[in-house]
């Protein structure tokens, strides 16, 4: 980027406003990556639109490269050791479509704990000078304290002819020597059991958090959300990580399982203008921090995500809120109240309607996803003894119709006692009532299909089900002595003789029950009373017994249930 004839050389000073010291006594930026992200965000306020961030463990060091606007020897005093000065506030435009993401000026003393030396050679667009600057840390920051004295020149710079086109700006930060602890951290590897970020490895935790955090782009496999986050005549920033682009994070569910959009909309509290989606792969989400929204002024991530402590303040237990994530995007406002450490906003009224409004969309969307667990259940213990169910439930999944993995729903097996029975319903029935719900037409047809066939058709472009009533895998199946029989419902009029309760057909190995009777209404699961009737009425064809002696048993069956 320079040669090495020297056109001027001294000594700078850092400059620190008073206000400032306090707050960084208490920690203000908490780890290396945080303190990353804060370079690039500087990076992102000069106008790059690309960044390439390159760690090197061998000579311990990081290289963050943009392609900005750059600094000369003035930006350099003024804005980059300069801590604290007053600057327009954040929201402020600065070109290339963009807002300002700094605003207190304390950001570039974010890296100052992790390694010794800072070294920063950077050439202003329109000059054909470029500028280098070398901070030795430990005389401003030595044993887990800052020591900050205005006016000291010891800030060696250097001023050389640039190597690059006149036009062009380019600035390179360099942490050299960095501190040990901070590289054995570097070195971790992922541990068992990754449901933290606390859990990755030092890179793959930076490149989550980086993504996290900055302004960057969503993924090609999620347009919706970038189109609906879309900010006109803004150039986006690009990232990469050791040869790596990075993108913005979209949670995903256990096993991969990919998040949908299942509302989206805009919203005004005063003078505050927000976006926001709300997402969810209808299972827990990974890692746990990305549950919950996000909250972006300027495109910049506010904090960790959050539920707004929607348990704690509306004092119920909130079963599916491990399924939900979403971003909030602050078009509009907020700038003013943006804390210190930007990781959150000062509680004001506004404010307070915000997080009540997404305390309330958590709730609700709870409440959907209890009621579609109980209807997916309902499908999953019908299919249950179905020998194609795994094709059904696929179809079924591939338009919405069931939305949960069976894992996630805690079937149960089936009580031998029920006293919370329903009325018999086939799985035709069952599957044509969710499906109607869902807002599909319901087809029905009486044609015989062979095994090898499927039993149920989906036509997306028409949102039609096609339920082929008459195949065999729609039939319930039960077992008596070693034999199968398929199960049909019928109703008809209770009689004085023994066949109102079923019709057994045992050559053809079906059986029809007649839904209506009273023997369905006592407590005993269904299936043991049919296991019963079908096993009894063997019994009686093989020892004879009459008509009148199976009645008596019969009502003794019903009055013992």
């Amino acid at each position: 980027m320079i040669n090495q004839k020297i056109i001027e050389k001294g000594k700078l000073s850092i400059k620190v406003d008073s206000k400032v010291v306090s707050h960084l006594s208490i920690g203000l930026y908490k780890n290396f990556s945080r303190a990353i992200k804060e370079l690039v965000s500087n990076a992102y306020d000069a106008e790059a639109t690309e960044i390439k961030i390159n760690l090197d463990f061998k000579s311990k060091k990081l290289i963050i490269k943009d392609n900005g606007k750059g600094m000369d020897k003035i930006d350099i005093e003024n804005k980059l050791l300069t801590i604290g000065k007053t600057t327009p506030r954040t929201g402020a435009s600065i070109g290339l479509g963009r807002k300002r993401i700094g605003q207190f000026g304390v950001g570039f003393l974010a890296v100052f704990p992790y390694c010794k030396t800072i070294r920063i050679v950077s050439k202003k667009a329109g000059e054909e000078n470029a500028i280098e600057v070398i901070i030795k840390v430990s005389e401003y920051y030595q044993d887990n304290s800052w020591v900050l004295n205005n006016n000291i020149e010891n800030i060696d710079y250097k001023i050389c002819p640039s190597l690059l086109p006149k036009k062009q700006g380019e600035t390179i930060v360099l942490l050299e020597n960095i501190e040990d602890r901070t590289i054995t951290q570097m070195k971790e590897y992922e541990k068992e059991g990754c449901g933290s970020i606390e859990r990755f490895g030092w890179l793959e935790k930076t490149k989550w958090e980086l993504s996290q955090y900055l302004p960057l782009q969503f993924p090609e496999s999620y347009k919706e959300l970038k189109d609906f986050f879309y900010l006109k005549n803004r150039i986006p920033l690009r990232v990469w990580f050791d040869g790596e682009e990075l993108f913005r994070n979209v949670p995903e569910g256990a096993n991969n399982k990919r998040s949908e959009i299942i509302e989206k909309g805009e919203q005004k509290f005063g003078n505050i203008i927000l976006k926001y989606t709300i997402l969810s792969p209808f299972t827990s989400i990974r890692p746990q921090e990305a549950r919950g929204f996000q909250i972006r002024l300027n495109d910049v991530g506010i904090g960790l995500p959050t539920d707004f402590d929607v348990i704690k303040l509306k004092g119920r237990m909130l079963g599916k809120l491990n399924y939900f994530t979403g971003e909030i995007h602050i078009v509009e406002g907020l700038n003013n109240d943006l804390m210190l450490d930007r990781d959150g906003f000062y509680y004001t009224e506004e404010v307070s309607k915000i997080y009540e409004f997404f305390r309330d969309k958590l709730t609700k969307w709870d409440h959907e996803f209890q009621n579609t667990a109980k209807e997916d259940k309902a499908i999953y213990e019908t299919l249950e003894k179905l020998p194609n169910q795994e094709k059904i439930i696929q179809d079924l999944k591939s338009v919405g119709i069931i939305k949960f993995d069976k894992t996630n729903l805690r079937i149960p097996k089936a009580p031998i006692v029920r006293k919370d029975k329903k009325e018999i319903v086939t799985l035709s029935k069952k599957i044509s009532d969710i499906a109607s719900k869902k807002g599909f037409t319901i087809e029905k047809k009486r044609s015989i299909r062979n095994i090898d066939e499927n039993p149920i058709e989906i036509d997306k472009e028409q949102k039609k089900v096609i339920i082929h009533e008459e195949h065999p895998s729609l039939f319930e199946k039960i077992r008596v002595n070693n034999k199968e029989f398929s199960v049909k419902y019928d109703q008809w009029n209770i009689t004085t003789k023994i066949d109102p309760i079923c019709k057994l057909d045992i050559q053809k190995k079906t059986v029809v029950f007649n839904k209506n009777h009273p023997i369905f209404n006592i407590a005993l699961d269904n299936t043991i009373i049919m296991e019963f009737v079908i096993g009894f009425q063997f019994i009686a064809k093989e020892e004879k017994i009459s008509i009148s002696a199976m009645q008596k048993i019969y009502r003794l069956f019903e009055k013992m249930f």
